[in-house]
């Protein structure tokens, strides 16, 4: 299948060309400017730390600090050489006046060092130590104010098998932050868990995919084969995760409606998850209520409030059989802010950010109970965009489900 989402919206920043040193000046008033990267490498283990310090700009060597030691002590007790497994570099690479915290400017006017390093190494994993090395590497990338990307709590001790960069990437405290007298003592012992995953994901095998390869399993279908889909799945009754594009957020206006439906499911001759994408018919919704009044017939979503919401008023039926919630249980695995969306987790869990960006500025109302243009959206791309929020649902599911110790969703339905 052709993926809808073009070169230019799939691309990041990546700018593959030299740091913007004359807007930046940074370099004229230290001693060691432009500090290149430093290390063996021998493990593949990037480690991305804020900025030179006093001790490294007079030394012109990378975490020879007090922050820099501690570090170093903490790495080597997990087995890794500071020296010789690690490269490091820092989001920016000359010593700011008074050891101050890099500003956004100073940060992108960096950012190639960075990138190009990466692009040369190619890390198995990236360790982000602090809001500056997460700044650099992944605020811009989402293109969010401070105020939506949050900042080093939110992004700590994920493992993200990130697609761009080919690379696990696990964002911690900066090790400035740990050693202050007023920190938490729990930032310490969370600290050197964040390492140890950093490590333990040297392990892990290097399989990231490159692309959106789900793009595949996501199958468009017109009315009769979506009549047929429908039908076989109330007569096989697998689990099944779905999802909506509807014409606004709240359903509570005569003029709404359920535009398209996706649902997700892995098939008992095969095993492999498919995803299938449809508009939404006059024939079409009898089959589709069957299906959601059958409590024989588990069900996954993503905050499945507003699909049931959306149900309830528009085709007037109540959904039975609700399993799994992978909002819900994202709360019960981590209670943290910010981390609950389902653009947020399937970047966390899968390595891809922005799957949507050519459809959701079609999704967007007014208020809560305003329409939004979806109509003007092309039907093919939004039918794609519908079947992947209902596969990564699914997906997302199935990763939550094995963290919380069951083998399987069926394992875990059936406890």
């Amino acid at each position: 299948m052709r993926g809808f989402f073009s070169k230019k919206e799939t691309e990041t920043q990546l700018i593959r060309s030299t740091p913007d040193c004359l807007r930046c000046k940074l370099d004229k008033q230290c001693k060691s400017p432009k500090m290149k990267p430093m290390g063996g490498f021998k493990r593949r283990l990037l480690i991305v730390g804020e900025a030179p310090g006093e001790s490294e700009d007079k030394q012109g060597k990378q975490f020879v600090g007090k922050a820099g030691r501690y570090l170093r002590g903490v790495i080597e007790s997990t087995g890794i050489d500071f020296d010789q497994d690690v490269l490091k570099i820092n989001s920016i690479n000359c010593h700011p006046e008074k050891s101050r915290k890099p500003t956004d400017n100073e940060i992108e006017y960096c950012r190639p060092l960075l990138i190009n390093t990466i692009a040369e190494f190619k890390p198995d994993v990236i360790l982000l130590l602090g809001n500056s090395a997460i700044d650099s590497l992944l605020r811009y990338r989402w293109k969010y104010k401070r105020s939506d990307f949050g900042n080093i709590t939110k992004w700590r001790g994920w493992c993200i098998p990130d697609r761009e960069f080919q690379s696990y990437i696990v964002p911690t405290f900066h090790p400035s932050y740990v050693q202050k007298e007023e920190t938490n003592p729990a930032v310490e012992i969370i600290f050197k868990k964040d390492i140890q995953l950093a490590v333990d994901s040297l392990s892990l095998d290097n399989i990231i995919p490159s692309k959106i390869t789900e793009e595949e399993n996501v199958h468009i279908l017109f009315e009769s084969d979506a009549e047929d889909v429908l039908s076989k799945i109330y007569k096989e009754k697998p689990i099944i995760s779905f999802d909506y594009e509807t014409t606004g957020l709240k359903p509570h206006r005569t003029s709404h409606k359920i535009e398209c439906i996706s649902i997700a499911f892995r098939h008992n001759f095969d095993n492999i998850l498919r995803a299938y994408s449809f508009m939404i018919t006059e024939k079409l919704i009898p089959l589709w209520i069957r299906i959601l009044k059958d409590v024989r017939i588990p069900k996954i979503g993503h905050n499945i409030k507003y699909e049931d919401q959306w149900s309830r008023e528009i085709l007037g039926t109540e959904t039975k059989g609700y399993s799994i919630d992978t909002m819900l249980l994202s709360h019960f695995l981590d209670n943290r802010k910010g981390i609950n969306s389902l653009k947020f987790l399937t970047y966390v869990y899968l390595g891809i950010i922005h799957y949507g960006v050519g459809i959701e500025s079609f999704l967007i109302s007014d208020s809560s109970n305003g329409m939004n243009n979806i109509h003007k959206a092309n039907k093919r791309d939004l039918l794609l965009y519908c079947g992947l929020d209902s596969l990564f649902t699914y997906m997302i599911a199935e990763i939550q489900i094995k963290k919380m110790g069951y083998v399987d969703i069926p394992n875990f339905i059936a406890f």
